[in-house]
């Protein structure tokens, strides 16, 4: 039997004392792990924001967001939905990375007002298409 393939969407706000190399070091772990347990998904940072999405086994991703919650590079992590059934958005990347601006994003997403974290908080915890079709918006943008 195969196992749920899920999509976990999350935000945090990161700790102020955060450095571009501890940032830096968060993307080098994660591209080496995530191959092996079939994870792929993006990381977005925007503002002290971080904005992520794990695809994968259920098994899998639920582990590493257990792990993520207790990494105290990090705070106030809001698990904002988990979705079954919806196919990969990110299968390119064992972990795409945007850095951006909370300006950038309300442009990549053609957001009509500026958006902040309460905004994104707000729109992806609500509703899975629009959640989906926001990520989405990102796949021309990722590195």
């Amino acid at each position: 039997m195969q196992e749920d393939f899920i999509q976990l969407l999350y935000l945090s706000n990161a700790k102020p004392e955060l450095k571009q190399a501890e940032l830096d070091r968060i993307l080098e772990v994660s591209r080496k792990n995530n191959p092996s347990r079939d994870i792929t998904g993006l990381l977005v940072f925007a503002n002290g924001v971080f904005i992520q999405v794990l695809e994968g086994p259920s098994s899998e991703v639920t582990n590493l967001f257990e792990t993520i919650c207790d990494d105290t590079r990090h705070q106030e992590v809001a698990m904002l939905g988990e979705y079954v059934g919806q196919e990969r958005i990110f299968s390119k990347w064992s972990m795409g990375f945007l850095q951006s601006t909370f300006d950038e994003l309300t442009r990549i997403t053609d957001s009509p007002n500026m958006i902040g974290r309460d905004d994104v908080l707000s729109l992806l915890s609500n509703d899975e298409t629009e959640a989906v079709r926001f990520l989405k918006k990102f796949t021309k943008y990722v590195e």
